[in-house]
């Protein structure tokens, strides 16, 4: 039997161990790179008219694309791992 979880204002049915999820794909946030006196600087790109949150500076374009690699690769981690306890250990 299914549980019923309260997520916000909507009420979303467990599927249960015996359910087979679909597919994991995970619409990641975009990025924003610049430049500063050979200076490297990185921000979520913010919605609408919102502000860049500037992490850095980076000495390099490298590192500062390692930066963000990191970061996305702790968001993936994050919402698979939500993922797993959902499904009840199934992914």
């Amino acid at each position: 039997m299914a549980t019923k979880i309260a997520r916000g204002s909507a009420v979303t049915e467990h599927p249960g161990s015996h359910a087979t999820p679909p597919p994991a794909i995970y619409a990641l946030k975009p990025w924003t790179v610049r430049e500063t006196n050979g200076k490297w600087m990185i921000a979520i790109t913010p919605a609408f008219n919102g502000k860049h949150e500037w992490k850095g500076p980076y000495q390099s374009l490298d590192s500062a694309a390692k930066a963000i690699a990191r970061a996305i690769t702790l968001e993936v981690a994050d919402r698979h791992n939500r993922r797993i306890a959902f499904y009840g250990g199934k992914a």
